[in-house]
């Protein structure tokens, strides 16, 4: 019996990096896939992708979803956030280890200009300070975390 590998991809980057174009682009099955996304989420809860005022709500509704999607053994789960900082990865990647998953990091190496460009061109565009910060606390993925592989794309 062939057995088909679950897998995990948390995307790392800031915004206008491309990582919900390359998570669009590489969904293969969208029945046997969950993407979640916090801004997704942020419309849902606020009615406002941008409204920041229900963060805490959001990352929590975000988390759950992932832990339902581990749980329920989604074939490919995709975590399409910025995720710039080791210490949100962690519990991610224990989580989908202990499910069963193999997990990958998708890191986002595209220069700061090209982010920021990007972004200002957006309908849902990141305030220049806000791009600023999260480049400046942007931490790549290393083996050392635990992942099972890092995929980097370049842009």
């Amino acid at each position: 019996m062939l057995s088909i590998m679950k897998k995990i991809y948390i995307t790392i980057g800031v915004p206008g990096c491309g990582k919900s174009t390359w998570v669009q682009k590489n969904i293969t099955d969208a029945s046997k896939t969950a993407v979640i996304n916090m801004d997704t989420i942020r419309q849902e809860v606020t009615g406002r992708s941008t409204d920041q005022t229900q963060n805490a709500l959001v990352a929590s509704l975000a988390r759950q979803k992932f832990m339902t999607a581990v749980s329920h053994g989604v074939p490919s789960i995709y975590w399409d956030n910025t995720t710039t900082q080791r210490k949100y990865r962690k519990e991610m990647i224990q989580m989908g280890k202990k499910g069963g998953y193999e997990v990958i990091a998708v890191h986002f190496k595209v220069p700061f200009d090209t982010c920021a460009k990007r972004n200002a061109a957006r309908n849902r565009v990141v305030p220049y300070d806000v791009l600023v910060r999260m480049q400046s606390q942007l931490q790549p993925p290393e083996q050392g975390e635990g992942w099972d592989n890092i995929i980097t794309v370049e842009g």
